[in-house]
């Protein structure tokens, strides 16, 4: 498989790419926050769930998720916008395997600044791409919602 070809279905399919659990399994809920203030954990938990949503094409999490003016650029500079990332598309290929570290969570009162780093393997482990991120979360609604994300190839 093509280089091209891989991040561009890991950029499609995942807006910001952050762990494989089922949705909702560390804790996030789309229901009204109780709390302005995220936990380093609460944070993972909402970037986990929303890359396990996307995976799944579970437009319901998505929808709460992404807020209404939400805009992604991905690692080619094109823009999505939520009513794109509802649409879905391609499938992680099952092949490939998604690594996360260098978290790093900034607050700024009802914003949140996520960065990371997805490191992309194959069936023997041997990295074959890696995607920084950064997300931006916004309370809004009475909840907290991603208002923008962003990818970009780490050349090698």
């Amino acid at each position: 498989m093509k280089l091209t070809s891989i991040l561009t279905t890991f950029a499609c399919t995942v807006v910001c790419m952050a762990g494989s659990t089922p949705a909702g399994a560390q804790g996030f809920s789309c229901a009204p926050a109780m709390h302005r203030i995220m936990t380093d954990s609460a944070v993972i938990a909402f970037e986990t769930t929303w890359a396990t949503a996307a995976v799944a094409h579970d437009s319901t999490t998505l929808r709460c998720m992404l807020a209404d003016n939400f805009v992604d650029t991905s690692w080619q500079g094109a823009l999505r916008n939520r009513r794109d990332v509802l649409k879905g598309g391609p499938v992680t290929p099952p092949e490939l395997t998604q690594h996360f570290s260098d978290w790093r969570i900034d607050r700024y009162d009802n914003t949140v600044i996520v960065r990371g780093l997805n490191t992309i393997t194959d069936t023997d482990d041997k990295p074959v791409s890696s995607l920084r991120f950064t997300d931006v979360l916004r309370y809004l609604d009475g909840r907290w919602q991603a208002v923008a994300a962003e990818e970009t190839v780490v050349r090698r």
